[in-house]
Order: C-alpha cells, then sequence, then structure tokens
C-alpha cells in the first residue's frame, strides 16, 4: 500500500476497500448504533429490551438501530424460544468490510512507522 501520492490512480481493491469502508462507518457513525456494537462486543448477545434499558432510548428506537444495524450485516439475530437475542455477526462484518477494515488498518500502521 504505501505512501498515499495523489497523482497516482487508486487501485480498483483500494477503491473498494474505500468504498467498504465508508459504508461501515456510515452505519456506526450514530452514537447509539456505535453503543449497541460496543455492549454486543463485551455482552456477546443481548435482548431489545436491555439494550434499550442500557442505551436509556425506547424500544422501537433500539429496534431500529438493531434493524440498520442487521442489513448492514453487523448483527445478526437468534431466537430463544419467544425472545431474539442479538449478537455481532463476525462473519457478516468481515465478509462485508473486510478489505476496508484491513485498508485502514494497513494505512495506520504506515502513520506510526513515519
Amino acid at each position: 500500500m504505501g505512501k498515499l501520492n495523489v497523482t497516482e490512480p487508486v487501485s480498483l481493491i483500494e477503491q473498494k476497500a474505500s468504498e467498504e469502508l465508508v459504508e461501515f462507518m456510515k452505519v456506526i457513525a450514530e452514537p447509539s448504533r456505535f453503543r449497541i456494537i460496543q455492549i454486543l462486543f463485551t455482552n456477546s448477545h443481548s435482548c431489545v429490551n436491555k439494550l434499550a434499558e442500557i442505551l436509556c432510548i425506547s424500544q422501537p428506537a433500539t429496534s431500529q438501530h438493531l434493524k440498520i444495524l442487521k442489513m448492514a450485516n453487523i448483527v445478526v439475530l437468534h431466537r430463544n424460544g419467544r425472545q431474539i437475542l442479538y449478537s455481532l455477526d463476525y462473519i457478516g462484518i468481515r465478509e462485508k468490510y473486510g478489505n476496508g477494515i484491513d485498508y485502514l488498518g494497513d494505512y495506520f500502521k504506515n502513520i506510526q512507522k513515519r
């Protein structure tokens, strides 16, 4: 990857990685959605009511955030009887945003070397 040179054309791989990263950041830029990801990372799974309680927002608002995260392949739901539990979709995140996340990691590694 190397040093960023604005005069060089961006490769298709770098362009795709950048687009993936931008899409991922748009989804997690909303503070409540970012907090949901943090909670699920720590607790592995949770129901919508518990998330709403922790976030101090309504259950419908929490459900809407979870819907957006699910559509973005960031969370997945599991049924446990009548209860629906949400957890991070590590496979979905890797498949959909892996190139972008790797690209960002490489970018910051190069910055640290300066």
